[in-house]
């Protein structure tokens, strides 16, 4: 499950204590890639601005960020003015930062203004897709007096675009407005393909790919497999301290085999995010790698008890219970962001906390960014996009989606787990039903779709459960009917897609 928290919440509007005031930090570089190019038009002596938007028409959420540079033309970015702004559910683009970042969920669209005092704009687009990937571009506007809204309307935009994965986007005609997604993401869509992984007490590591009826490849036999991940292409295994890590296609043992690749030693834990693989030594060193598997370690931080690597971010709690946060380059430094810190998670540009007073704090954009207080004595949380879930001391289950000061919303009752992918949420009671909904957290019921469950998990549009009869999964649907994996009940499994 994605919550990573261990003891609930009661009521909101907690204050931090002022000995756990989270410190600041400097953005530095962001990560995503796209290609979008609009501009801004000027005015000679107040600013005229240009309104463009994205649509994200898939069924995945997308980030944008937006990198103004001169680059041989004059840059106008004025902060106080709002240069960029983005009008969805979770409010503007943070000021005061050269960068700005749009998360766009799916379904939702973003309404940009660009702004300028004088002159032409220009730097670069990056966008990534749910999976990590990303595509890149460049934006810049040639000299314009007015780029108001009948120019909007009549396609005098004058924008330029550069766009890589054409197959992704539809531009609108003229092709300088807007823009929509089409596609879940820069490989076509999300559940194609998808992987579902599964070990076995004896450490035999299975995977099938595809269709939920496609057979299991035995992949790792009788290697005392401890631990595993599945991310994009790749799959990771830790045997005793020992990391290898396999890009091949899958192949069953009976067949032939895979080349796995020893990427590091003395390995207590590890993550695959992206491209990215990091590692935390036995002796709390945390190291970082980028690219191909072969290629050079980055040595992060000392003392650190647990980390997280999510898109371009890096997070560390150290020994001393502090959480720090470095963003962009491996190379860049690090910022402590919080003090007192018990349990931490990073989605999107989002951070929230769980301090030893077992309170809830969340900060979303810059790493300086302020925290906003939600919960006393959280149990469990969990952030996916603009949501956020926490369980409370009598197992009744909260949630809020957009801004951060918005309203919580009581889902359910006698709930002892709980997971959000999108629009889904689901609710294990106590009793051992499970429970799905969809769509707006107030406007749908709840609807049962299997009892007795031990475990289940969400990712894209599949569902997944372990009852005593086995592992089952419905492919999309919650109406489908449950595809029986495998009658082994005693599994660690996953989702994947690529």
């Amino acid at each position: 499950m994605k919550t990573l928290t261990k003891n609930i919440v009661n009521r909101f509007g907690a204050q931090m204590p002022k000995k756990s005031e989270h410190t600041t930090a400097k953005k530095s570089g962001a990560r995503a890639v796209f290609a979008f190019l609009g501009l801004i038009a000027a005015g000679d002596l107040m600013a005229a601005s240009c309104i463009r938007h994205i649509y994200n028409n898939s069924n995945a959420p997308y980030e944008v960020e937006f990198n103004p540079s001169a680059g041989g033309y004059r840059i106008w970015h004025d902060h106080s003015q709002n240069v960029l702004r983005c009008n969805f559910n979770q409010g503007d683009s943070q000021p005061g930062s050269s960068t700005k970042k749009c998360f766009i969920p799916p379904g939702e669209s973003a309404t940009i203004k660009f702004t300028s005092t004088d002159g032409r704009i220009q730097g670069s687009t990056k966008i990534w897709d749910a999976t990590g990937r990303r595509d890149h571009g460049s934006y810049k506007h040639a000299w314009l007096n007015t780029c108001d809204e009948a120019d909007y309307e009549l396609g005098l935009g004058n924008f330029e675009h550069s766009l890589s994965q054409h197959d992704v986007y539809d531009l609108s005609d003229p092709a300088d407005l807007d823009i929509t997604i089409k596609k879940d993401s820069f490989r076509g869509g999300l559940a194609t393909p998808s992987r579902v992984g599964a070990l076995d007490s004896a450490g035999n590591l299975f995977v099938k790919e595809g269709d939920a009826n496609a057979a299991w490849k035995l992949i790792r036999n009788n290697s005392d497999v401890d631990a595993y991940q599945i991310e994009n292409k790749r799959v990771a295994i830790k045997i005793g301290n020992s990391l290898y890590v396999s890009e091949d296609a899958l192949v069953d043992v009976g067949s032939g085999s895979m080349t796995w690749t020893h990427v590091a030693g003395d390995v207590r834990s590890f993550q695959l995010e992206g491209n990215r693989i990091g590692v935390l030594n036995n002796d709390g060193s945390l190291h970082v790698k980028e690219g191909a598997l072969n290629a050079p370690w980055f040595s992060q931080a000392q003392s650190v008890t647990s980390f997280q690597l999510e898109r371009e971010r890096v997070a560390a709690l150290n020994t001393a219970n502090d959480l720090w946060v470095t963003e962009g380059a491996l190379g860049n430094p690090w910022m402590a962001v919080s003090w007192e810190v018990k349990e931490f998670q990073l989605s999107y540009d989002r951070i929230a906390v769980l301090d030893f007073y077992n309170k809830l704090h969340i900060k979303e954009g810059a790493l300086d960014a302020a925290w906003h207080s939600h919960a006393e004595n959280v149990a469990k949380f969990q952030l996916d996009g603009v949501r956020v879930g926490v369980l409370s001391y009598h197992n009744t289950f909260y949630a809020i989606e957009g801004k951060l000061d918005g309203t919580w919303h009581e889902l359910g009752l006698n709930i002892a787990d709980f997971d959000i992918e999108r629009d889904r949420i689901a609710a294990l009671q106590t009793s051992g039903k499970l429970y799905i909904k969809e769509g707006s957290l107030t406007s749908n019921s709840w609807a049962l779709i299997s009892d007795s469950v031990t475990e289940f998990k969400l990712n894209s549009n599949r569902i997944a459960l372990l009852n005593p009869l086995g592992l089952f999964l419905k492919p999309k649907s919650i109406y489908d009917d449950w595809t029986l994996l495998s009658n082994n009940g005693n599994l660690d499994f996953q989702l994947s897609n690529y």
